[in-house]
């Protein structure tokens, strides 16, 4: 921009010394002087409103780089965990017609959340929430849908309630629950509940070690995670599953 002043100063300069030669008087070059003045005057506003649109630009760019750093103030969390809630209601409701069940699903949302406190003191990863448990009663019993919503969102507010960090914490057991939810759907009017449970446990433990293998390299987290997420859900399935059931009948 400097660059273009100089080059317009030199051209004006020019512009004045050929008109003293040709004879022109001073008034004619005051009038000449005048118009460069008010070019100079249109030159400054014009820069000065692109800064003040780079300016905007870049406020805009640093707004968007804040909102998709994965850091979350404690506003930001309030208003995540209201939106939550109310969409969890709102989707029981529309999805279950009877409101005793609707709210027994928003207590096991409760407990399932709670269940993931247990990772807290605990070193090292280990598989031992409810939430892929009610993610696959509740799917068979009710809707693989229903399941998908109770169990995913357990394990959102599970990890707010644990001040989890790192997108991938909370989006890759989500994903895992949604395809448990598809194979809930696939093999709910030809399995039994056991059945199902084997194929949901399995499809869930290997979708967490590969996928969090892959992000962060294998292990002794991918292998205590294994050797507790496996054993404890089956246990759940063979142990309550049926009482679930009954309860959710």
């Amino acid at each position: 921009m400097m660059f273009l002043k100089v080059i317009k100063k030199i051209a004006n300069l020019e512009k004045r010394n050929e008109a003293r030669k040709n004879g022109i008087n001073d008034k004619e070059l005051q009038k000449i002087k005048d118009k460069e003045e008010q070019d100079a005057k249109e030159t400054s506003s014009s820069h000065l409103v692109r800064n003040a649109e780079g300016m905007k630009k870049v406020d805009l760019t640093l707004d968007i780089r804040s909102l998709i750093s994965g850091k979350i103030d404690e506003k930001k969390k309030k208003v995540l965990w209201r939106l939550t809630v109310v969409g969890v209601i709102s989707v029981l409701l529309i999805s279950v017609k009877e409101f005793r069940i609707a709210a027994f699903l928003l207590a096991l949302i409760f407990l399932a959340s709670v269940s993931k406190l247990i990772q807290e003191p605990i070193p090292f990863v280990v598989g031992l929430d409810l939430c892929l448990f009610v993610t696959t009663v509740v799917g068979y019993v009710i809707h693989p849908l229903v399941g998908f919503v109770v169990g995913g969102t357990s394990s959102i507010i599970g990890s707010f309630l644990r001040q989890t960090e790192g997108v991938e914490n909370v989006v890759v057991p989500v994903l895992g629950y949604l395809w448990s939810s598809i194979a809930v759907w696939v093999l709910h009017t030809h399995a039994s509940l056991w059945q199902v449970g084997v194929v949901t446990t399995l499809l869930y433990t290997f979708h967490n070690v590969i996928i969090f293998g892959y992000l962060r390299h294998f292990s002794i987290h991918s292998i205590t995670f294994m050797a507790t997420s496996i054993p404890f859900n089956l246990f759940l399935i063979s142990r309550f599953g049926e009482k679930l059931i009954a309860l959710l009948a």
